[in-house]
């Protein structure tokens, strides 16, 4: 206890000093400040479009023609498989050595016939590169005082 007492008066006289506010006082300065930036980027788009038709168009007609048999159709399919840029397609079209006859009705009466065939396949194909140049310029100023 006879240590503390001895202290005690230094704490005191710490306490008990006055504290002084000092002033603060800016300091400013001027100046400008410039930025310039430049951004410039190219982008290519590679567009690929495919319309593919999968079946088919028979078109079988005429004057003074009758089919020889009760169909007017040929029976059964071809399938073929293939692919188009990587996309696996499936074609299916007629089986045209099971296609029927046909015969002129009146013999010696003027007739007409025609058959066409519209096949599957890629009707029609697009392709489109288009490429874009982009550049930005932003130039700026601040001043300060």
């Amino acid at each position: 206890m006879a240590s503390l007492v001895r202290s005690s008066p230094l704490i005191l006289a710490l306490i008990a000093s006055p504290v002084a506010a000092q002033p603060i006082v800016p300091n400013f300065t001027q100046g400008v400040l410039s930025s310039h930036t430049e951004t410039r980027s190219t982008v290519t788009e590679d567009i690929r479009s495919f319309d593919i038709k999968n079946g088919y168009t028979l078109t079988v007609g005429g004057s003074n023609v009758a089919p020889s048999g009760s169909g007017v159709s040929p029976s059964g399919f071809t399938r073929t498989s293939g692919s188009v840029d990587g996309v696996g397609t499936t074609y299916v079209s007629p089986n045209l050595s099971s296609k029927p006859q046909y015969s002129i009705v009146n013999s010696g009466a003027a007739f007409s016939y025609y058959e066409t065939l519209d096949a599957p396949g890629i009707s029609n194909y697009t392709h489109i590169i288009r490429t874009t140049e982009i550049e930005q310029i932003t130039d700026s100023t601040s001043t300060f005082q």
